[in-house]
């Protein structure tokens, strides 16, 4: 498979913010749970079909 720029910045980006967290899944969680309340407007919710 051939190297994706766009998916090696995203990965470059989570890494930069694990490590501005120290790699602590605590700190991580209440990070991405803030930056989720700051753009709620933003981001999409994902509806299931309901099975037939």
């Amino acid at each position: 498979m051939k190297p994706d720029p766009v998916i090696e910045r995203i990965r470059k980006v989570r890494r930069e913010i694990s490590k501005e967290c120290k790699h602590d899944h605590k700190v991580l969680v209440a990070h991405y749970r803030a930056m989720e309340e700051r753009f709620k407007g933003r981001i999409l919710k994902r509806t299931l079909a309901k099975a037939v």
